[in-house]
């Protein structure tokens, strides 16, 4: 909870730009892939009816995105007040010139939320980082807020929809519910 805390903290000051804050809300709330995101045109945004349009690239299948106020919000105000004047179609590009769309490899997100977790004092020896914890942290929520494993594993755009199993195995409060309790009771000694 530490960690989440610290994180929260450094997306509510200015540590970080309009573009990475957006980013970042969107990947920890969405668990989208980072390809997936960097592929996000400003015509896939639809504003009247909150929600953002894309299509997966590792599935190929459509995904109709939620457009939540905090990263709804973060997003309005990279366009209005932080994204550089160009002609890209893409909603996140280059802070420097040429203005192209951010590397849709992850290359680019992975330095952005590297810096996050940087300036939150979170450290990533010895375990994964980047994208991998931000789907990793969406799919958790999710899954503690109810929601279906098939929804989950749509959102995240798996083919198969038992890995989301995995989600569940780093979840104890949930793995606790799905304990059946001894028969007979627990002995006190």
């Amino acid at each position: 909870m530490a960690e989440t805390d610290a994180i929260n903290r450094v997306l509510s000051d200015d540590s970080l730009t309009k573009r990475d804050k957006a980013i970042c809300l969107l990947l920890l709330e969405t668990g989208l892939r980072a390809v997936d995101v960097c592929s996000i045109r400003l015509s896939d945004i639809d504003w009247n009816k909150d929600i953002i349009y894309i299509k997966q690239q590792k599935t190929g299948k459509p995904l109709r995105i939620p457009l939540r106020k905090s990263y709804g919000n973060a997003i309005a105000d990279y366009i209005l007040n932080g994204r550089p004047i160009c002609k890209s179609e893409f909603l996140f590009v280059r802070e420097l010139a040429p203005f192209a769309r951010l590397n849709g490899e992850g290359s680019s997100i992975r330095t952005i939320l590297l810096k996050m977790e940087s300036l939150a004092g979170v450290s990533n020896k010895n375990r994964s980082s980047g994208s991998r914890t931000t789907r990793h942290n969406a799919a958790s929520a999710m899954l503690r807020s109810g929601v279906p494993m098939a929804d989950i594993s749509a959102v995240l755009g798996h083919r198969d929809p038992g890995i989301v199993s995995v989600y569940l195995s780093t979840d104890d409060e949930t793995m606790a519910s799905c304990t059946l309790p001894l028969p007979g009771g627990v002995r006190d000694e």
